[in-house]
């Protein structure tokens, strides 16, 4: 059945909202700083790093909530602020991508038209051509060990990064590789653990789609003089800056991406923010502003906060409820047939639960295409892998076109 849901109870999600928000919760911030600038000093190890390792430290992490990225923050002033708003533009038939709303003083240039995206079942299997032209991203860490001198400090680098996500023009197409997501209000162990964590094994992948990075992305900030100490302070210590600047270049920069069709990709900055990710997918796609410090300070979230999420981007949701993967063909095929790609809550065995974004199902190539925040990018699989994730009453949320919304 399709009906529209409303919001409805949230107040679970409103206590621990206001908890991790009360000044309590500022003091014992504090006090973990004050400790943690204590033991830096004395003896010169990586403060979050020890928190992470401390019974007391990860209890309060986990129990209040507190942000690793926050944690971070309190001693390097590294934490990831979202300063640039990215709209999504509404594509046309066929879908063009998105053109990015910046800051007056960055050039904003017109984005281009790119071909159409191959078919599900043109998809399976690309050709030898597309093989040969579309280039293969290199591995972040290979890319800019080539690209730094030995004189050149970690901030040197990290200016550079910086520097080119206000730059204006288009990146080129690639075919992404498998990432990891930022680690958000996880605690330091389940971020530990997500980094080992594959969804979605190479075996079950049919194809991978190219996309390009935006630059713009909302989660680079500008740079502070607590980044540049940070980073010059590290410039002797390879094996610490190296991954680090990896990572930002991975999770951060390369945050937002737009497949050769128009479809939005966003990889999630939390290990548990999957849920308002996909549904930022969805209204950039729909031309709208999504919650961008949702993706980042989330820590698990429900179908009554996406449907929230999709009304305050002015966007009208709607809910699908599939009774079972037995008989989820079919609510699936009409839901996308009216109302195009959706936000469908999965069970996984090595990630547990989670949300993906379905844009289409394919009965005669049994093959579904979906986009995962998980490692950030658009994938064609098997129609049974997919349905095999599917649960009891899972939802199906979608954002109602605009051809439909004067049907009901």
């Amino acid at each position: 059945m399709i009906a529209t849901v409303d919001q409805g109870s949230l107040e679970e999600n409103r206590i621990v909202y206001c908890l991790n928000r009360t000044p309590l919760l500022c003091c014992a911030t504090a006090a973990i700083a004050l400790v943690g600038k204590l033991y830096a000093s004395v003896t010169g190890k990586p403060v979050a790093a020890w928190i992470g390792q401390q019974s007391l430290g990860n209890c309060v992490i986990q129990l209040c909530g507190i942000p690793v990225e926050a944690i971070r923050w309190l001693f390097s002033g590294n934490v990831q602020r979202p300063n640039v708003i990215v709209r999504g533009v509404a594509p046309p038939e066929p879908a063009r991508p998105s053109a990015l709303a910046v800051p007056p003083n960055l050039p904003n240039p017109e984005p281009s038209a790119m071909p159409a995206a191959p078919s599900v079942a043109e998809s399976a299997a690309p050709s030898v051509a597309e093989s040969a032209v579309l280039p293969v991203a290199a591995p972040a860490d290979a890319s800019l060990r080539a690209a730094a001198p030995r004189l050149q400090t970690p901030f040197e680098l990290y200016q550079e990064l910086v520097a080119d996500n206000f730059r204006s023009g288009e990146r080129e197409f690639i075919v992404p590789q498998r990432r990891v997501c930022g680690p958000g209000g996880a605690s330091m162990h389940t971020v530990e653990m997500s980094e080992h964590a594959i969804f979605i094994p190479e075996n079950k992948i049919k194809f991978k789609h190219p996309m390009r990075f935006l630059r713009l992305s909302p989660f680079v900030s500008s740079i502070t003089e607590e980044d540049k100490e940070f980073y010059l302070s590290v410039s002797d210590t390879d094996a610490m800056w190296h991954p680090m600047l990896a990572n930002f270049e991975n999770q951060t920069l390369h945050a937002i991406g737009l497949t050769q069709n128009g479809r939005h990709v966003i990889l999630q900055q939390g290990v548990k923010s999957c849920v308002p990710t996909c549904v930022g997918m969805l209204v950039l796609d729909h031309g709208g502003i999504p919650n961008y410090q949702a993706m980042i300070n989330v820590n698990l979230a429900n179908v009554d906060d996406a449907i929230a999420w999709v009304r305050n981007a002015g966007l009208t949701p709607l809910v699908t409820i599939l009774a079972n993967r037995e008989s989820a063909e079919e609510p699936l095929l009409k839901a996308i047939s009216e109302n195009g790609s959706g936000v469908l809550a999965i069970d996984d065995q090595v990630i547990g639960g989670h949300v993906i974004v379905l844009d289409e199902v394919c009965l005669q190539s049994r093959s579904a295409i979906i986009r995962d925040s998980f490692h950030g990018w658009s994938l064609t699989i098997d129609l049974e892998t997919l349905l095999s994730w599917i649960g009891h009453r899972a939802y199906f949320l979608q954002i109602r076109s605009e051809s439909t919304s004067g049907r009901n």
